[in-house]
């Protein structure tokens, strides 16, 4: 089997009522080459049903037996991924169906730099309250007091 170019790495913990369309969200991707390992951490809340229920070849599903927290959970399925870059996602985010192929260019066309993020819109009730963009400096300066 082919490695991906992209391993998603997407951290699950008691999300029901968001995680399938997060990964129906990654799954439409309009880049198809990419592994979505999806790390359930002890969820007792019906996600891991959730998950269960898609099928995919590109889905690797982990589970922990008992919630282990955000950073041993991601360290988890980075250990796991098998692609070239690595994507991570959130199981209460909905990715744009254009977000890895846009990424993938970027970083490709730029090799010098390490990491990329996107805009994001935060919704809350169905209306979009607001939205971010940072610039190269912005960025820079933004992590001096927050990720």
């Amino acid at each position: 089997m082919n490695k991906p170019r992209i391993s998603v790495i997407l951290p699950v913990y008691n999300c029901v009522a968001f995680i399938s369309e997060a990964i129906k969200s990654i799954l439409a991707q309009t880049y198809k080459d990419f592994e979505l390992i999806i790390i359930d951490d002890g969820s007792t809340d019906g996600s891991s049903e959730k998950i269960a229920s898609f099928s995919d070849p590109r889905i690797h599903i982990i589970t922990n037996e008992k919630n282990s927290g955000l950073v041993k959970t991601l360290n988890r399925g980075i250990a796991a991924s098998s692609g070239e870059f690595l994507a991570r996602m959130d199981a209460d985010d909905v990715s744009e169906p254009r977000r890895f192929e846009v990424q993938l260019a970027f970083m490709v066309k730029n090799p010098s730099i390490g990491v990329c993020g996107t805009m994001m819109k935060v919704i809350h009730t169905g209306r979009i309250q607001r939205r971010r963009f940072f610039g190269p400096e912005s960025v820079k300066a933004a992590f001096l007091l927050t990720n």
